[in-house]
């Protein structure tokens, strides 16, 4: 006889989203974003390691990171999670566009504007997980402004003029 109250056995490999194919995930790593931290990619590999998908983690280098931005995509992933900053997160976004792979903004920046509009104030790893667990495909929000795509919210102004300058 089994007791219908007692919590059910935990399993060893956690179940994938029923929402989305998440057969290949890739995750960029930013670590110089103000949320990320040198140990993220290890701790993205060790959450992805227990989920049945192949899991790949990239972390991102200065003068690379247009390059890796393009291997990513052109892997063909089904899901690709970006760590980093909401500056990142807008260049893969619009790198991918619409017939591109999911794409998962996780909070690693400063600002974090389109991972809390899309999830909350959450950690990272919290967003990652439920993403994997039970995330679903939706539209967000944008616009387009002089040939350059935004998410939720844009910077306009003399901001954004000293960010090209510099070459963000």
């Amino acid at each position: 006889m089994t007791d219908a109250t007692a919590p059910a056995e935990p399993s060893a490999t956690p179940r994938l989203s029923p929402h989305v194919a998440m057969k290949r995930v890739t995750i960029l790593v930013n670590p110089l974003s103000g949320g990320v931290g040198p140990q993220a990619a290890a701790e993205a590999e060790a959450i992805l390691s227990t989920y049945p998908l192949e899991a790949t983690v990239v972390t991102l280098e200065g003068p690379r990171i247009k390059d890796q931005i393009g291997e990513a995509l052109a892997a063909k992933p089904d899901v690709l999670f970006v760590l980093a900053g909401d500056g990142t997160a807008r260049s893969v976004a619009t790198r991918a566009g619409a017939k591109g792979p999911l794409i998962a903004p996780l909070p690693g920046g400063t600002m974090n504007m389109l991972p809390h509009a899309l999830y909350g104030e959450r950690p990272w790893q919290a967003v990652m997980r439920d993403c994997l667990d039970a995330g679903e495909a939706r539209a967000i929000s944008g616009g387009e402004v002089d040939g350059r795509l935004f998410f939720v919210a844009g910077i306009l102004g003399i901001l954004v003029t000293v960010a090209l300058l510099i070459g963000i």
